[in-house]
């Protein structure tokens, strides 16, 4: 994550560096990304994107959490005793149509065709959360996630993914 030099910066500054690094992680996938595209975008030198961040991995994961953090924190957790399935798909459909007309909808879209699987942070840490989960619990998280991720890759195929998933959800109620 970033460095306390970067979390330092100015807001103008920081911002600059942040929407160059959106910018490169939207276009380019991990593997092809280059810090030369974001210095020159972000007007910065090498050296200091150096003093920001351990290196692009380093980059790439401050940029996801952004994402993620900003989509989470409107999407609220319905499961267990609140879970109401057509409330839960309705949050569903609203949340999906946030991150398609957001600033970070391409940088997700190339995280889970691209990135995701050598994109591994914390893997034990989230396999000790979700053992704790109660099961039914679990499987409405995970089947959910699976649906984001289909829908952030073929979002014209949206109705027919939220319908397969209200079916499978309503299998498990």
């Amino acid at each position: 994550m970033p460095t306390s030099t970067f979390t330092n910066l100015k807001a103008k500054k920081k911002e600059a560096v942040t929407d160059a690094l959106i910018n490169e992680f939207s276009f380019y996938p991990l593997k092809d990304a280059q810090v030369a595209r974001i210095i020159k975008d972000a007007g910065i030198a090498r050296g200091a994107f150096y003093k920001y961040f351990e290196d692009i991995n380093d980059a790439y994961r401050y940029v996801f959490h952004l994402a993620l953090a900003d989509f989470h924190m409107g999407f609220a957790r319905m499961v267990g005793d609140n879970f109401v399935l057509d409330k839960f798909i309705n949050s569903l459909d609203s949340f999906i149509n946030q991150v398609i007309n957001s600033r970070y909808y391409q940088l997700l879209k190339l995280h889970y065709l691209f990135n995701e699987s050598s994109y591994r942070q914390n893997s034990m840490a989230g396999l000790t959360r979700e053992a704790e989960l109660p099961a039914t619990t679990w499987a409405v998280s995970t089947l959910s996630h699976e649906a984001v991720k289909e829908l952030l890759v073929f979002p014209d195929k949206k109705d027919f993914i939220i319908q397969r998933l209200k079916e499978n959800l309503q299998h498990l109620a």
